[in-house]
């Protein structure tokens, strides 16, 4: 065994040499008189002994798979004194042949101040995401690991929105049972898009949380549930911005027929379709499983005004003519000709639990008015 040489300041300086068996073969009284033991009282004793059991994992996996060029990186390990009470300290170090097998030789710094507020941090994070884990009203998080650029055009901030990176940072079981998941997924792994599709619907719910300072309660979103069919949303959520960009939303949400008031589901559920859809730019169409059309938006009146031809053409698009969840070029026949566009069409579950359809429309900018043809008289 090598000894470490002994520094100026080797009694702040805590050593030792953990042997082949993963017993310590050397320790140096600052790191005896910190743990509480007499000078030389640890040496034969094994490392898990004052080490905890995650630093106990390091070392061992050092000695069972040393680094190929023997050096140990800055790494954080914590003993435990013979008091009971932790000791943090950052390590650095060499592994050496020792006989049939490595040495590991280690120097630590007591993290002192540091170590103790992040022990406290560490245990105020468990105890929060116990409370909100546990919580029956479901909670959610989206990191950016690509941040959202908040200084520019609001329609620019939607688009990174949905384009820049995001995984779901913490989702908890009140969020898995309404999303429907099944027991053997962690939400925390799935896809965002996946939930939390891009459609106007959602386009126009983060345009209206960009224009709230990202601070918003009871803002309504359609979701996607496990089964692939939407569902309306009501959130309380925020962001956390930095330097102009960000980095992630968080909140909680809620079932819109679920909020156990006195109102009839269904004439709560199209109110908060409206909310969402009035804001819309393009026409937007809500249709039941029947094929009846429930309502439709300003912006639908504006493009089609009472034409029944027009309508009808809607609901068949919407029966089945258009792929869901995504844009398709489509012409609508009108009264008096055909007009290009394109539709995209999603699910929204309906309270008698069959689907309904709603139908965005958006007209090609410029697009003329096909004229239908007339047979002419004999």
């Amino acid at each position: 065994m090598i000894r470490p040489k002994v520094t100026p300041d080797a009694d702040m300086i805590l050593v030792d040499v953990i042997g082949p068996d993963g017993r310590f073969a050397w320790v140096n009284p600052a790191q005896c008189a910190a743990l509480g033991y007499a000078p030389e009282a640890l040496v034969g004793m094994p490392a898990e002994a004052v080490y905890d059991d995650r630093s106990a994992a390091v070392l061992r996996a050092l000695i069972n798979d040393p680094p190929a060029d023997g050096i140990v990186d800055a790494v954080e390990l914590v003993l435990v004194r013979r008091a009971g009470r932790l000791l943090r300290t950052l390590a650095t170090g060499r592994v050496r042949a020792a006989g049939r097998g490595v040495e590991v030789q280690l120097s630590k710094i007591d993290l002192g101040p540091i170590g103790r507020r992040l022990e406290k941090l560490e245990t105020d994070n468990r105890v929060l995401r116990a409370i909100v884990h546990d919580a029956t009203e479901a909670h959610w998080c989206i990191e950016f690991t690509e941040p959202v650029d908040v200084t520019q055009p609001t329609e620019t901030v939607v688009a990174q929105v949905f384009e820049n990176q995001s995984y779901w940072r913490m989702c908890n079981r009140a969020m898995a049972a309404l999303y429907e998941l099944p027991e053997d997924l962690d939400f925390n792994e799935q896809n965002v898009r996946l939930y939390w599709p891009r459609s106007p619907a959602n386009e126009s719910f983060v345009r209206q949380f960009a224009e709230a300072g990202f601070d918003i309660k009871g803002a309504i979103s359609v979701d996607r549930r496990h089964d692939g069919l939407n569902f309306v949303i009501e959130n309380d959520m925020r962001g956390e911005i930095r330097d102009g960009f960000l980095h992630r939303i968080w909140g909680n949400c809620r079932h819109v027929s679920r909020d156990g008031t006195a109102a009839i589901p269904a004439e709560r559920r199209l109110q908060a379709l409206r909310q969402v859809f009035d804001a819309v730019p393009d026409a937007v169409a809500v249709i039941d499983a029947d094929g009846r059309t429930l309502w439709t938006n300003a912006a639908f009146g504006r493009a089609f005004g009472d034409d029944a031809a027009a309508n009808d053409s809607i609901q068949a698009l919407a029966a089945g003519g258009a792929p869901f969840n995504q844009w398709h070029a489509a012409l609508v026949r009108r009264r008096d000709g055909t007009t290009a566009c394109n539709i995209h069409c999603d699910k929204v579950a309906g309270d008698d639990g069959r689907p309904c359809t709603v139908a965005v429309i958006r007209l090609d900018a410029g697009a003329e008015r096909a004229p239908v043809a007339r047979r002419g008289r004999r």
